[in-house]
């Protein structure tokens, strides 16, 4: 298991999370996306504005969770966003407008979604940004996502799990297993584990962030190496987490986050070529996501 993941000290402060939510609000707007002012993005921009200009409570319980779910929504749709605009000719391709329209709808908080057709629709795009960051070649394609390698194309299944149930997470992933079959034949399932971290801390200390993250992520892996093995079409699983914390004892307080990207192959001892290729090919893709992640998060950004 293979783990990137930034240190508390790349969490953007309040102001640049405030100018990416923008950023990501015009690149939309220029795709002809516009969403409602009531909507998730608009309101996460809103909500941190007043939180700079001390209007808002950050000691109410709330607050504090409207303003951590604020942050997430405002990043990965920055980083779709980013994408778009570098991919300005085909970018409805990568990302439709349908999905956008999809994808920026829900509530505010997910405790309060009654339809995860939203927030999955985001870990979707969130994933297809995610990739082409890391110099992938995507496209919208079987089941979810296709990403070719060489000369040959696997679909990505993407799943967002909801439940610590190691029977809802076997449902989960074997049922993306099937979509991968029935679709390219063979390819990978994302996983996104945010729910796991859900009343966590974010402990200053790198050994206990990469147990928690490790701990959790086991979970998944479970299902991977009990069922993985015979279903050899599943070439790996890519495993993505946000963990995030307020330190309350800061004036002003301060919020840190944790955005873990792994992923781990299955090894086909039968066919040791694409093994070989396509573990070069995560290796060289970890080193470029996490270069062009932690410019997205600098001071340095400013537009593609």
């Amino acid at each position: 298991m293979t783990w990137q993941s930034f240190r508390p000290g790349d969490s953007l402060g309040s102001r640049g999370i405030v100018k990416r939510g923008l950023y990501a609000l015009a690149v939309f707007k220029h795709l002809g996306v516009n969403p409602a002012a009531s909507s998730r993005l608009p309101s996460a921009v809103k909500l941190l504005r007043a939180l700079n200009d001390e209007k808002a409570n950050l000691c109410d319980a709330l607050t504090l969770e409207r303003t951590t779910s604020a942050q997430k929504t405002i990043w990965e749709f920055f980083v779709i966003a980013y994408i778009a605009e570098l991919r300005r000719s085909r970018a409805l391709q990568l990302f439709p407008r349908e999905k956008l329209d999809l994808a920026l709808s829900g509530a505010e908080v997910e405790s309060d979604d009654r339809n995860h057709l939203h927030r999955n629709t985001q870990f979707e795009l969130y994933t297809t940004a995610l990739l082409a960051a890391g110099g992938a070649e995507v496209s919208v394609g079987e089941p979810d996502i296709a990403l070719t390698i060489g000369h040959k194309v696997y679909g990505i299944a993407a799943k967002r799990m909801r439940s610590l149930s190691p029977s809802k997470i076997e449902e989960r992933m074997l049922d993306g297993a099937r979509q991968v079959a029935a679709s390219t034949g063979e390819g990978y399932v994302a996983v996104n584990v945010d729910a796991y971290f859900t009343g966590h801390g974010l402990s200053a200390i790198e050994e206990e962030r990469h147990r928690l993250l490790s701990e959790k992520v086991g979970l998944v892996q479970n299902v991977y190496l009990r069922h993985f093995g015979p279903f050899k079409h599943v070439r790996g699983v890519l495993i993505f987490g946000h963990l995030s914390a307020w330190d309350m004892s800061r004036d002003p307080p301060h919020h840190s986050t944790v955005y873990s990207t792994s992923y781990q192959l299955f090894n086909d001892e039968e066919r040791p070529g694409d093994y070989e290729r396509e573990s070069a090919f995560w290796a060289g893709y970890s080193a470029r996501l996490d270069r062009q992640l932690t410019y997205l998060r600098s001071d340095e950004f400013n537009g593609p």
